[in-house]
């Protein structure tokens, strides 16, 4: 069996669902248990709330976390308030704009500080991320994003951490930034890895180090399979993949588990 401490992610962008803290302690626990080694957050996730639970459980542990910058974090009055979260959750999704001008450099700069701050010192940063990076279009310039992945560069060296990546549906356009070795990381769903083109995967897989992959559960395990072996194929040599899995339940944790690691090609 493969090594559930490199191929698996425990996610958790729903887990602000989980008010009470045992329950929320309970799964992170258990995930521990089994090995996982790797946690996946974002200042957006449950207003911000959610990174800092996992920090006081994981905190001491081997555990490290990938946390991304680039959406803007949620704020919330009363951290324990779901109404409250999926209000301001709403409006964000209206009104949060595009990453298409200058004044978004001080944002993902400042978003990454703050999501910074709360690790410091408590837990080892594997990989920073832009958070769902937009789109290529007529009015967004090449220099734009360029910017920004030097926000990250720079942010990477002065605090030592691994890699830094981008996480999101966009991810393969970037095959510039690949090419030019400013990227360490992929992170995309497994829909959006079964639906692009081969072509344009493999010209980033043969530039980064590792892919990580979510929602396996709503796409064609078969399908997937044959994408990745497919991929391992025609690339110079397959990043190391990991599936991010997730659970409400400890209960669930192991399944989800094995049905990840039966997906990572060897």
């Amino acid at each position: 069996m493969l090594n559930i401490s490199k191929s698996i992610i425990l996610g958790t962008a729903k887990m602000h669902h989980i008010w009470r803290r045992d329950k929320f302690n309970a799964i992170i626990l258990e995930a521990l248990n089994l090995g996982i080694e790797k946690f996946d957050i974002a200042p957006l996730y449950g207003g911000g709330t959610t990174q800092k639970r996992l920090i006081k459980v994981i905190k001491g542990t081997n555990a490290t976390v990938n946390t991304k910058a680039g959406l803007k974090r949620i704020s919330l009055t009363f951290e324990s308030s779901l109404f409250e979260y999926w209000l301001r959750y709403l409006f964000f999704r209206l009104f949060r704009g595009k990453f298409d001008i200058e004044e978004d450099l001080s944002l993902i700069s400042d978003c990454i500080k703050n999501s910074y701050s709360l690790h410091k010192n408590l837990v080892e940063i594997n990989t920073l991320f832009i958070h769902e990076p937009p789109a290529f279009k007529n009015d967004f310039s090449d220099s734009l994003i360029n910017n920004f992945i030097n926000i990250l560069i720079k942010f990477k060296d002065i605090n030592h951490f691994k890699n830094i990546g981008i996480a999101g549906e966009n991810v393969f356009l970037y095959k510039k930034f690949f090419d030019l070795g400013l990227l360490d990381v992929i992170q995309t769903s497994s829909s959006n890895l079964i639906n692009t083109e081969e072509s344009d995967i493999i010209s980033c897989l043969n530039n980064c180090r590792r892919l990580n992959l979510y929602g396996i559960h709503y796409v064609n395990k078969k399908k997937l399979v044959n994408k990745l072996n497919n991929l391992l194929d025609n690339v110079d040599q397959l990043p190391k993949v990991s599936i991010i899995v997730s659970s409400t339940k400890p209960k669930y944790l192991f399944n989800r588990i094995k049905k990840a690691m039966s997906i990572v090609p060897f």
